[in-house]
């Protein structure tokens, strides 16, 4: 089974290439056949969303500087621009961008090598990092060789000099390559290899912000692809080239995409169609006195496992498509198993306030079948298979539901994303889920500051499973960090504290997932390329 899936995959990969490469839609901005000149004291340039260079672009109303001069040839560089038809079209495309609290220090373009010591489970170890983006046309690649050495042993010791966590599986080693990417939000072709981080399928209604990496202990090198070619495209996820587990893929169709001059409504009127399935989701696992067995390479003992299988059909109604501001309505219904459903309506509102400044905003009511787990594949998946709101796998309490344990009657409940990005100066997300049930609220939010003079700060706080404000901040299922670096010309310092995932081993075997604190401290050198 799990060879059948990898070839899927990569017959998927393969087919995309071949597809949607160079395809663009009139009245959408194309990508740039010059790279914009870069910005060295910004490090948002490669999955920032912003609409590339493009002869049909609005000139920003905000920009008093609409040129500036190519210091090797003198000749004038037109500055990004607003998209003078609006992005309606593709409205909602996935956040694939940096880990949510790890200050980027290899943007586009430049090298870096870092050292510092790090804690984790009590023990303390040296850092070293060496890692580069190169960014070749609309590529963009990363490779780095991170180590982390043993000073400090704590019980249980072990005799390994480097962390031996970081490398004992065959996709560990998809680590010396963060990842490579063709093309950035906006653009007609996405494919990526690597990391992915907070990768959404449509609405999100099945597949929302999903990680694939979250365990420190278990890198994934996973594949994303979307692709537009007008009249139909599609976009798809698979987590592990190495060990794959879940594919999901949803293909979409434009109808009335060559009727030129129909209105914008029918124009751009699309229907999708979403299928997949976790193929090896665990619905049992062996679970000791004080939480879950893990195997010597830390992973949790499975019993048994089987495939779930998710759909989903969704409808899309661009209603207004300008320089300033997309709306965009619609319509998702959610299946698991084809067993239990939801219906999802909302909509989306993309606000450019200027190239730099910009809001998205989605906004959704659900009306939750009683058997039914909306976003079923959410940023903490990863962990939510094995162990899900501190209990039993998240299949096996889905289960659950069709007995005598069930969540009940129907419910409704309300789902609220946005990202906000004032310039140089904010970028603020912000989620919030309530499913109408007990212990089904989340919280997620991020806070970056990225250009506080020398200064970068990032704040992150998630809060799983809470019930109403006074349960917020309780130390179960709650995961947050701040992170700090300050540069000095080519040089930095850094430093983090984070509360992250982490399957703990006590001396006899048995094992549970926890939030604990780690922390790292260190710096190093940037080097343009």
């Amino acid at each position: 089974m799990r060879d059948w899936c990898l070839r899927i995959g990569l017959v998927l990969f393969a087919a995309t290439l071949a597809g949607g490469a160079g395809v663009t839609r009139a009245g959408e901005p194309a990508p740039a056949t010059r790279e914009p000149p870069r910005d060295d004291d910004d490090d948002d340039d490669d999955d920032d969303g912003e609409p590339t260079i493009d002869e049909d672009l609005e000139p920003d109303p905000y920009d008093d500087k609409p040129e500036a001069l190519d210091e090797d040839e003198g000749e004038p560089i037109p500055r990004p621009r607003l998209p003078k038809n609006g992005m309606a079209l593709r409205p909602m495309l996935p956040l694939v961008e940096r880990d949510l609290v790890q200050p980027r220090t290899s943007p586009g373009g430049r090298a870096s090598a870092q050292v510092g010591l790090a804690s984790i489970d009590d023990d303390l170890f040296l850092e070293l990092s060496i890692g580069a983006v190169f960014t070749p046309g609309r590529w963009r690649i990363a490779p780095r060789l991170p180590l982390r050495l043993r000073l400090i042993d704590e019980p249980p010791e072990t005799a390994a000099i480097i962390r031996e966590e970081d490398w004992d599986e065959p996709s560990d080693w998809a680590r010396v390559l963060a990842f490579v990417q063709y093309g950035a939000l906006g653009d007609p072709l996405i494919l990526r290899y690597g990391e992915l981080t907070g990768v959404t399928l449509g609405h999100g209604s099945l597949v929302n912000r999903y990680f694939n990496t979250i365990d420190i202990d278990h890198y994934q090198g996973g594949i994303y692809f979307y692709g537009d070619l007008g009249f139909f495209g599609g976009e798809a996820i698979l987590d592990d080239v190495f060990g794959p587990e879940l594919l999901v893929g949803r293909g979409f169709v434009r109808p009335f995409d060559a009727l030129d001059k129909a209105a914008l409504p029918l124009r751009g009127l699309k229907i999708a169609v979403t299928a997949g399935a976790d193929f090896f989701a665990p619905v049992a696992v062996d679970i000791g006195e004080d939480g879950l067995f893990a195997t010597p390479e830390n992973d949790p003992i499975v019993l048994a496992d089987r495939v779930l299988p998710i759909f989903g059909l969704d409808v899309e109604v661009p209603v207004m498509s300008t320089p300033h501001l997309d709306i965009v309505p619609y319509v998702d219904v959610a299946s698991l198993e084809l067993d239990s459903f939801g219906l999802h309506v909302g909509s989306i509102f993309n606000a450019r306030f200027t190239t730099r400044s910009s809001l998205r905003l989605r906004v959704e009511y659900r009306f939750i079948g009683e058997d039914h787990v909306p976003g079923y594949i959410s940023p903490f998946y990863e962990i939510e298979r094995y162990a899900w709101l501190g209990g039993d796998p998240k299949l096996a309490q889905l289960d659950a539901l069709h007995g005598d344990e069930g969540l009940g009657a129907a419910h409704h409940g309300v789902h609220i994303e946005s990202d906000l990005r004032i310039a140089r100066v904010l970028d603020w997300t912000f989620i919030f889920t309530s499913n109408g049930r007990e212990r089904h609220n989340d919280l997620l939010t991020r806070l970056r500051f990225p250009n506080l003079g020398p200064v970068r700060l990032t704040l992150f706080f998630a809060r799983l499973g809470f019930e109403g404000v006074d349960d917020l901040f309780a130390a179960e299922r709650t995961l947050g960090g701040v992170s700090l670096r300050v540069a000095f010309g080519s040089f930095f310092v850094r430093g983090r504290v984070l509360y992250e995932w982490r399957l703990r081993t006590d001396e006899s075997g048995r094992n549970g997932f926890q939030t604990i604190l780690n922390w790292d401290l260190g710096g190093g050198v940037i080097i343009d390329l």
